[in-house]
């Protein structure tokens, strides 16, 4: 809940990073929530 769509408005590339310890899946859903917008 706190990524906010305008943060990516008129852009067409994000990066994500993530510690080691970080969950496929929070990683998942956290690109899965950008490519939405």
């Amino acid at each position: 809940d706190e990524l906010r769509r305008e943060w990516f408005d008129q852009r067409s590339v994000a990066g994500v990073t993530a510690g080691a310890s970080t969950p496929d899946d929070v990683i998942d859903e956290v690109v899965a929530r950008i490519e939405s917008y």
